[in-house]
């Protein structure tokens, strides 16, 4: 609600406030992609804990 607010009255406000959106959208783009891996290609069950997956690329801006 305040940033609702802060979007009328305050330009660099709502600069700020799309620029979370925009990081937010990417972080979950990102984890949606590392769910699909993770349900195309399954841990074993007999995997150890410690074992680290790939993760893919993180693309930049």
């Amino acid at each position: 609600m305040a940033s609702e607010r802060a979007h009328m009255c305050c330009p660099s406000l709502r600069q700020l406030d799309d620029s979370i959106i925009e990081v937010q959208l990417r972080e979950i783009a990102e984890m949606k992609a590392l769910i699909a891996d993770l349900k195309a290609n399954p841990t074993p069950d007999d995997a150890p804990d410690t074992v680290l997956r790939p993760q893919p690329a993180a693309s930049q801006p």
